[in-house]
């Protein structure tokens, strides 16, 4: 019976969508349980990134410095975010 290799992050699926992506969340993974407020900030960092993809690819994205309340408002106004 073959076994499956699991992945090394829980975040691997998201390299087909953008490598920066895997490498912030395995961050985070990395720093969770000895610095939690890092951790924490490297999963904004992602959230952030995230959106700006959605966005990019939606025809929605304006410019890095858009505050990220904003960047999701406009992206649920449009119907991208459910």
């Amino acid at each position: 019976m073959a076994t499956r290799e699991s992945p090394r992050t829980n975040f691997a699926h998201l390299e087909q969508h953008d490598e920066q992506l895997v490498r912030l969340g395995m961050l985070a993974e990395r720093y969770f349980a000895d610095d939690p407020n890092t951790a924490l900030l490297k999963l904004r960092q992602l959230a952030e990134l995230l959106a700006q993809l959605v966005a990019a690819k939606v025809g929605l994205y304006t410019s890095r410095e858009e505050a990220q309340y904003d960047l999701l408002r406009r992206l649920q106004d449009q119907g991208s975010r459910s």
